[in-house]
């Protein structure tokens, strides 16, 4: 028998319970990470928060949840195990009919995640995918083989230790667009709205001033001399560790890039081919730098010799600080360029020198090397599903970094690639659907490439795994009844069935061969929608088309059983003039809903026929009380792409540029959801259990 010393008593307020006596049901864990320092526990009643998620730091592989009497239900445990800096390393569910029996005892398995899930919002958004986090990385800057700082949007600070990278928190929201190092405790970040940070060996300092214009560069030099340079023209020195000292180079233009091998040799460039150097106290314009081409990267090894790269394959090579124009038979534009080691190669030359962009009308990734003064393309099989590189450096030329858009890390060591970071982050995720906590779907394809590729992911209670579901498919929506019955519908009319075990196309040529962007199965039913005006119809094991104006492109579907009888369905999209289309089926007929002109629909979402919401482009939401239609206000002007509700209560929706809204009832309210990313498809399994997902292979799970 268990003592009540062992016990921690959570009190889990049922609804309609009141205060009845309670007794405490047993939940043993079982498998519990060797770092656990604390249990994150949370529980739902029939679908429902049974209450606030708590922490418990004692009696962690035995503990007890107290329950009021005369409880019923389905009642599901949800574990997080977090280790002491607050990652989760372990996650476990369990679930119990109410009410049980008097000595019944719930046993939750946990499982190790093979990424710790470190970086999360103030409200509680966490990164599932990819890790360790998929905001847009700007800078990089190798200390040493085993010390390295990446950072990004959001105020993202990563640090690598030689192992693995780690978030570390910075203390602001603000967007970094540079960093730069000399040692451990010497260490300096600086981005948007004047932001400087400075790194003590212990955390980040925020350096004060009076300067508003974001800052794009930041260089510095062992003796503690520290340059910052920015929007405006703006080139200043840091004094100590608080002042900065404005100096004029004589332009307005956006500087964007630093370098330089000694303090009496400082370079900046940026915008139009701008370039100028520092001595001697005085800026001066070096011979020969004549491009307007705008200028991203600088990089050299000698006061008066390095590289100057930018927009169109542009390249300065600057040779006893005189330009030369080189070039890249490529049009690309070239974000970084970094150079290796002191002279030792032909002529005096550098032995590497690399340049790191993005091809003109592509997303990916393009790496080139120079080989005795001339440019090659250097393959690098990751780069290919990667999206745009920003910046790269390194401690040698056996030791060189790359990152960029959504959490992309690349590692070139010891002529070995490594991926640290995002794979395929040209991923965009369309859809999300799961039967459970521990089933969950997600579908997408890759934008930005030379040919059409799709991905499926499932997660499976530990984490997100690929998952086969035959080949070709470009998968654009996902939806099902359960686990043994999930549909996926994309590009070219394909449509696969999951039975739980094995995916099975569905053959429906004859019906159409359009792209089909949106399911929904409920009722019996599966309804599928898309291009050239498709909407067809799975009842009794065949699909018919339901015929509808072929100048329809149909984006959306969504049903509800709740009113009894067939599935109410709503359909959504535009019509052959771009305007806002929303449909209502009535029997085997389509009926337009008359709204006036509105833009095109994105999303369709609720909980029953009096309370149905539809997400339209860049404007507000609106909501169906089961009599009529009106606009509600979100409060953003960007468009929201995914919806997902509760109750009449309680509702979330998801958009551009990471945008993340609540409902409560009554209005729609903001919350920060951590990243910039584009987000188009929210899901989950209750209030506290929802995972939102969009471009760049982003999923994001809130656990409160």
């Amino acid at each position: 028998m268990v003592g009540g010393a062992l016990l921690v008593a959570l009190l889990l307020v049922l609804s309609g319970c009141g205060e009845e006596a309670s007794r405490p049901l047993l939940v043993s864990v079982v498998g519990l990470p060797a770092d656990t320092a604390a249990l994150r526990v949370g529980a739902v009643l029939q679908g429902r928060a049974a209450t606030q998620v708590h922490e418990i730091r004692r009696s962690l592989n035995l503990f007890g949840l107290r329950l009021p009497e005369g409880s019923r239900g389905q009642l599901q445990v949800q574990l997080d195990a977090l280790r002491a800096d607050r990652c989760v390393i372990g996650r476990g569910f369990g679930e119990l009919t109410l009410p049980a029996q008097l000595s019944s005892q719930l046993e939750v398995t946990m499982r190790s995640l093979s990424h710790p899930l470190c970086l999360c919002s103030a409200t509680g958004w966490c990164w599932e995918r990819p890790l360790p986090q998929g905001n847009h990385l700007r800078a990089v800057f190798a200390v040493s083989p085993t010390s390295a700082w990446a950072v990004g949007d959001h105020g993202t600070v990563l640090h690598f230790d030689g192992t693995s990278w780690r978030s570390l928190p910075s203390g602001t929201t603000a967007h970094l667009y540079a960093v730069w190092g000399s040692s451990p405790d010497h260490v300096w970040a600086v981005g948007e709205r004047g932001t400087v940070l400075r790194w003590n060996g212990t955390g980040w300092v925020v350096v004060n001033h009076r300067m508003t214009v974001d800052l794009h560069a930041v260089w510095g030099f062992a003796g503690g001399e520290v340059w910052v340079a920015g929007a405006e023209g703006v080139v200043a020195r840091v004094v100590g560790t608080s002042a900065v000292v404005p100096e004029s180079v004589g332009t307005r233009r956006r500087l964007r890039a630093l370098w330089g091998a000694s303090p009496e040799h400082l370079w900046v460039a940026g915008e139009e081919g701008f370039v100028r150097v520092r001595t001697g106290g005085r800026w001066y314009t070096p011979a020969g730098a004549r491009t307007d081409r705008d200028l991203y990267g600088l990089s050299g090894y000698a006061p008066r010799s390095l590289w100057a790269v930018g927009e169109e394959g542009t390249i300065l090579h600057f040779v006893d600080g005189e330009a030369r124009l080189e070039s890249i038979a490529q049009p690309v534009t070239l974000t970084a360029v970094w150079v290796a080691g002191p002279s030792s190669g032909v002529r005096g030359e550098p032995p590497e020198v690399w340049a790191v962009g993005a091809p003109t009308g592509f997303a990916t990734g393009v790496l080139f090397r120079r080989e005795r003064s001339r440019w090659q393309e250097h393959p690098v099989a990751e780069l290919e599903a990667l999206h745009v590189p920003t910046a790269m450096h390194g401690s040698s030329a056996e030791d060189v970094w790359v990152v960029g858009h959504y959490g992309t890390i690349l590692r070139w060591h010891r002529g070995q690639e490594q991926v640290h970071g995002a794979r395929s982050t040209t991923l965009v995720i369309r859809s999300l659907w799961g039967s459970g906590p521990q089933d969950v779907w997600a579908v997408g394809e890759h934008e930005g490439l030379p040919d059409l590729r799709g991905a499926l992911l499932r997660y499976d209670g530990s984490g997100w795994h690929e998952a086969g579901a035959g080949r070709p498919l470009v998968p654009l929506a996902v939806h099902g009844t359960a686990a043994d019955d999930v549909w996926v519908v994309g590009r070219g009319g394909a449509v696969q069935h999951f039975d739980g075990t094995t995916w099975r196309p569905q053959d429906v040529s004859r019906l159409t061969r359009a792209d089909l962007q949106g399911a929904w199965c409920g009722g019996g039913q599966v309804w599928i929608v898309g291009n050239q005006g498709t909407v067809l119809r799975r009842e009794a094991g065949a699909f018919v088309r339901i015929e509808t104006d072929p100048r329809y492109d149909l984006s959306s579907v969504w049903g509800t059983t709740a009113g009894g009888g067939p599935p109410q369905v709503w359909i959504g999209g535009s019509d052959s003039l771009g305007h806002g289309l929303l449909l209502r089926a009535e029997g085997d007929a389509l009926r337009r809903v008359s709204l006036g002109v509105f833009p095109k629909v994105l999303a369709i979402a609720g909980t029953g026929p009096s309370n149905v919401w539809v997400a339209v482009a860049k404007s507000p939401l609106l909501h169906h009380d089961g009599q009529r239609f009106r606009w509600v206000e979100t409060g953003t002007t960007r468009s929201l792409v995914g919806l997902w509700f509760f109750g009449p209560q309680e509702g979330w929706a998801v958009g551009e540029q990471g945008r993340l809204l609540f409902w409560n009832g009554t209005t729609w309210a903001r919350l920060i959801s951590g990243t910039n990313n584009d987000l188009s498809a929210i899901w989950g399994t209750s209030p506290t259990n929802l995972w939102a997902a969009g471009y760049g292979g982003t999923i994001l799970r809130q656990r409160l």
